[in-house]
């Protein structure tokens, strides 16, 4: 079983500096939208690679509604944040060389198809923040990939 990778806040979370007029405006995400922490672990119970992600405060997630090629996101249910993704590696079709990089392809391309629905666009920066702190984590969140 895999560690909690904890997650610096600022890492992720970069002010975004806007000029407006003779105005600079510098805009954060909510504390509550940058995760934690972060896992990952291959569960034979289920075969499929699981990433868990923590944020400041715990809430119901659901599954299923946001399900892409091999991906499945579960959610959470007030705050549309990415809190599971598991992984059918089987059915991303890659040899074990390219699991890694097929996962963050794949990861990659359902962030963006999730963005693009009604209900999660104003979830963009914690999908992106979602997938920064799995990528800068890497070699610790993918170390049991199976082989």
């Amino acid at each position: 079983m895999s560690d909690w990778v904890r997650i610096e806040p600022d890492d992720i979370d970069q002010p975004n500096v806007e000029r407006l007029g003779h105005v600079e405006i510098t805009m954060l995400m909510s504390p509550y939208d940058v995760p934690r922490a972060v896992k990952g672990e291959y569960s034979r119970d289920i075969k499929k690679f699981v990433i868990e992600l923590r944020y400041q405060t715990d809430e119901t997630i659901t599954s299923g509604d946001a399900e892409f090629a091999g991906i499945s996101l579960w959610l959470g249910r007030s705050s549309g944040r990415i809190h599971r993704i598991d992984v059918d590696v089987d059915k991303l079709n890659v040899s074990s060389v390219g699991l890694r990089i097929g996962i963050e392809k794949a990861l990659s391309a359902a962030l963006d198809q999730l963005k693009h629905r009604p209900r999660y666009l104003n979830r963009v920066q914690n999908y992106d923040a979602a997938l920064s702190a799995i990528l800068r984590n890497e070699q610790r969140v993918f170390a049991e990939l199976p082989a």
